[in-house]
């Protein structure tokens, strides 16, 4: 099992409280239907307001939890991918959070990884192209494609505003990567600052080699922390209310690379164009395997069709009692 926003997991706690203030709830409503009815069917209406009311606290609780694990993007199960034996394919995941706006590259870090994928694209315009942008999620900004034109308009949306989950969850954007491909063999370039503290990048690492794919890690950015706006200018602020700031942190991309079986690299240096392209080459010149792909199950849809016929059975519930039908 895996979880793309483990921290949501803690509202779970709060299922609990909210089916005891249901249950507190029903065991008022069949005191007060006790009351209000006829002294001979005053203990049977009491019981069928409880039951009512306890079956409505269910649904309710129901609702809360598949809510919050859809949201947290829970994964059970592992399910088929398309096999290897098609051309190589290399999906571009791009961080678009607020920090890569720091200018401590130029013009930005997200500047300067949009020149680097252009130029890897004009290199390589005889290989499939997909787009990631990634955030607190991720968007496919474009499924994977020979039309390289069309990868390179789509850089230009390649900003904050194409996700709109704030944060940065490097691993949303590699799983949406490895999923949106199609049955050839797979590179990663991920290009981020990687300031991000709520991935398990070496979980990540084990997902995409398991798939068969390297990622290939480009950092941006410098070490010092850098003040960090938001697209309109705006300061960006901590949890604490201060002015949040931002420095590369390449270690977790390095980390990402090497578990992978890919290679780490230096996005502002300029030479870095060619080590990305020969790496990208080499694992195009490997021969195609025979690994059986699997990729953790999405169950959101899931998670989120329990909680609409709980959420049905809330109101039809309700409606009852409002209506007497169970007095």
């Amino acid at each position: 099992m895996t979880v793309d926003s483990p921290e949501l997991l803690w509202l779970l706690l709060l299922v609990p409280a909210l089916g005891a203030l249901g249950v507190r709830a029903a065991v008022r409503a069949s005191r007060f239907a006790s009351v209000c009815s006829p002294s001979s069917a005053a203990e049977s209406a009491g019981r069928r307001a409880l039951a009512l009311g306890l079956a409505m606290a269910a649904s309710e609780a129901v609702v809360a939890a598949s809510v919050i694990l859809g949201l947290s993007g829970v994964s059970i199960g592992r399910e088929p991918m398309p096999a290897e034996g098609g051309g190589l394919e290399v999906a571009i995941v791009i961080d678009v959070s607020n920090s890569m706006l720091a200018t401590d590259s130029v013009p930005s870090r997200l500047g300067r990884a949009v020149a680097v994928a252009r130029s890897l694209l004009a290199a390589r315009p005889a290989l499939a192209w997909s787009l990631v942008a990634s955030r607190g999620g991720a968007s496919l900004l474009v499924p994977p494609t020979d039309d390289v034109a069309a990868v390179d308009e789509a850089l230009e949306y390649a900003s904050p505003d194409a996700v709109t989950l704030p944060g940065t969850r490097l691993g949303s954007g590699v799983r949406e990567a490895l999923r949106a491909g199609g049955a050839g063999r797979r590179v990663v370039v991920v290009m981020s600052d990687g300031d991000d503290r709520s991935s398990d990048l070496g979980r990540v690492a084990a997902e995409a080699r398991a798939f068969g794919a390297a990622v290939i890690a480009v950092a941006f950015g410098g070490d010092a922390p850098v003040e960090v706006s938001d697209a309109a200018g705006r300061p960006v602020l901590s949890v604490d209310g201060s002015r949040a700031a931002s420095a590369r942190r390449a270690e977790g991309l390095i980390r990402l690379a090497a578990l992978s079986g890919g290679a780490f690299f230096d996005g502002d240096d300029p030479a870095s164009v060619g080590g990305i392209l020969e790496a990208i080459d080499a694992a195009g010149s490997g021969a195609p395997g025979s690994i059986a792909r699997t990729m953790p199950a999405d169950r959101s849809g899931a998670f989120a069709f329990v909680a609409a016929l709980a959420l049905l059975a809330r109101v039809l519930l309700s409606r009852l009692r409002s209506r007497g039908a169970l007095a």
